[in-house]
């Protein structure tokens, strides 16, 4: 037993998480869960369920989207009519709602994980959370067909036959059963004419209050968490409040669901900066469409300090959008969640959401007017105001090359779950030059299991056998680190991290704009001679570079790559050394290391992986003060 770790996780974490996560533990162990949750409660039929938001008419989106987005959003719903939807939002796969059938009960799974069988539990979640309704009722409004709407009612009918409440893989977790409760009451809402069966509607109300039943029994281990799973359950509950207003357990459910998401949105979203404590751009979109949903659903949801601190969050994330394509760093860890997809572009266009945000929470839009306003019309806001992109501390503009330069830096703390300061972006055109690889599998079998939050596999300077942090889990990070800003001017950005404080030296870089070429410089200076004997050994630098066609040269003078992109050729110098290799999809293809599987590789969305390429040179560390200079010249 590591009783280190232990101490560490108790001094870092805090008492007060570790204290809720034992009686989340006590309850599972003593059978209090079980018997909370031994049936589904009674649901009178002549209960009332009302549903507050407004759906855009057809007209509408008709005149925000053209042709070929409508016959996309169509192909969407269709695939789904073909019994295949898209997991995570990526490559089209069947929608099998079989998945996590079993007849015991949920807190029986959740205490012998043994019945897995060493499979990601994430991919028998994935199609449960309903995502996939919203591709049915995009096309419901575009068309007016009904076959969307019967579509909606037939596989709802399918999942409860196999799951009913409390019974199987798909009751086990808070989260995913609040993102089912979420997507079953816009679905339900909006398909409600043409009128469907009665028994399917009897079943629609009854499942609503079994879905919040099941989150508020153990809102205590989102609240151990501290994370995006108690937004999103709290989100939960407060939607089942609003919709079961006659419930008798109505009341309680909205103000457990009031109370905590605007503690969590309180002190989750740092008030200056809108980082969400998560340190990831995919969660940190996440809560802004739980805060758009809920801000749909009541008027005047959130009082004026949490509404101050969501319109940071929307600025924090517009500001690190691409305008040209409307992706984004692919910063901290990434599963594949988007909530509620409504609008085209995809996954990786993150406009849709900053789009609707900014208008909901802050100055008015971020973009000018596109089909990524689709979400907007959906959560009932404007379309009018002057487009005006935020300022973002972590952006370097390159007008001369018409590219950005991205610096990861901040605070740290126990939700950090990935070691990634002073990594390094690079985005031309709206094409992600200078990459950052992503998550791909949480609980996949070694290697793959959730590797790639480690430092030496960002774009930043590394020791080599050292991480920035020390590793808590899959999730998290210990023994926190922080990166800050020393200088912002025109054209150069200085920026330096604690990370190897505890050998002795300080990571500082800088990055000046010269013309079409960035030159990168990295220092390692001395902060304890004490501690400096540890680190004694090899620097690395590493950059993950997009898959494009390329060639590679090491001589005495410097090694240098050079990418052929459609504009021309992209170079990046490197100082001179005898250690170095370029790796893609896990395969060496030039220098003298060894192929490496986890290298080489970028992954856009949850389970999907793409080549990349990955150079790694290695130098010696003599003395210090050491540093390093490289040369990114674009065409």
């Amino acid at each position: 037993m590591n009783w280190r770790r232990y101490w560490k996780v108790l001094t870092q974490i805090g008492p007060g998480p570790i204290a809720l996560y034992l009686r989340y533990q006590a309850g599972l162990r003593s059978g209090w869960y079980r018997w909370r949750t031994r049936r589904q409660p009674p649901f009178d039929p002549r209960w009332r369920v009302t549903f507050p938001g407004r759906f855009p008419a057809r007209e509408a989106l008709g005149a925000l989207l053209d042709a070929a987005d409508q016959r996309a959003a169509l192909r969407e719903a269709d695939l789904l009519l073909e019994g295949k939807y898209r997991p995570f939002s990526g490559l089209p796969a069947s929608l099998d709602l079989s998945r996590g059938v079993d007849g015991r009960h949920w807190a029986a799974l959740e205490r012998d994980l043994s019945w897995l069988r060493g499979e990601d539990i994430k991919f028998i979640w994935e199609p449960a959370r309903f995502s996939w309704v919203f591709s049915l009722g995009r096309a419901y409004v575009l068309s007016g067909e009904a076959r969307y709407a019967a579509a909606f009612w037939r596989l709802t009918e399918r999942f409860f036959s196999l799951h009913p409440p409390y019974r199987g893989a798909q009751w086990m977790n808070g989260q995913e059963v609040a993102l089912r409760l979420l997507a079953l009451a816009w679905g339900g809402s909006l398909f409600a004419a043409p009128p469907p069966r009665e028994e399917d509607r009897r079943r629609w109300r009854a499942a609503l209050a079994a879905h919040a039943h099941r989150v508020s029994v153990t809102l205590t281990y989102a609240r151990a968490q501290q994370s995006n799973h108690l937004m999103s359950e709290a989100a939960a509950l407060w939607t089942a409040s609003l919709l079961l207003p006659d419930h008798p357990r109505a009341a309680s459910w909205g103000r457990t669901g009031r109370r905590w998401f605007l503690w969590a949105v309180r002190h989750h979203i740092d008030r200056r900066s809108g980082e969400y404590t998560h340190h990831s751009l995919n969660y940190h979109r996440f809560i802004l469409q739980l805060a758009l949903w809920l801000s749909w659903l009541e008027a005047d949801a959130f009082p004026p300090d949490v509404q101050q601190r969501l319109g940071a969050a929307a600025r924090w994330l517009a500001g690190l959008v691409d305008p040209h394509s409307g992706d984004a760093p692919n910063w901290g860890s990434n599963d594949g969640a988007y909530i509620f997809p409504l609008a085209g572009g995809g996954f990786r266009d993150f406009r849709p959401v900053a789009q609707a945000a900014m208008r909901a929470f802050a100055d008015g839009p971020a973009f000018e007017t596109g089909p990524w306003d689709e979400m907007s019309l959906w959560f009932g806001l404007p379309l009018a105001g002057q487009a005006q992109q935020p300022d973002s501390p972590f952006v370097l503009p390159w007008p001369q090359a018409d590219a950005r330069v991205l610096l990861r830096h901040g605070a740290g703390n126990w939700r950090l779950g990935h070691a990634d300061f002073l990594h390094l972006d690079l985005w031309l055109r709206g094409r992600n030059l200078l990459l950052d690889a992503g998550t791909y599998l949480y609980n996949g079998p070694p290697p793959w299991d959730n590797p790639w939050p480690a430092a030496r596999f960002h774009n930043t300077l590394t020791l080599a056998g050292h991480d920035q942090m020390t590793r808590g889990g899959r999730f998290m990070y210990l023994d926190w680190a922080a990166a800050w800003v020393l200088l912002a001017a025109e054209g150069r950005l200085i920026a330096e991290t604690d990370a190897w404080d505890r050998l002795g030296m300080r990571h500082r870089r800088m990055l000046r704009l010269e013309g079409k070429s960035l030159h990168l410089e990295d220092w390692l200076l001395p902060t304890s001679r004490r501690r400096q004997k540890a680190a004694q050994g090899t620097v690395q630098l590493h950059f993950l570079l997009a898959d494009w066609p390329f060639a590679v040269q090491s001589d005495a003078e410097a090694l240098a790559l050079r990418l052929t992109l459609p504009e021309g050729v992209a170079e990046l110098h490197l100082p001179a050394t005898s250690r170095w290799s370029l790796v893609r999809a896990g395969r060496a293809q030039a220098g003298t290391h060894q192929p490496d599987p986890l290298r080489g590789w970028y992954s856009p969305t949850y389970a999907l992986k793409l080549p990349a390429l990955s150079l790694v040179a290695e130098y010696p560390l003599p003395a210090l003060p050491f540093s390093l200079h490289t040369v990114l010249r674009l065409p």
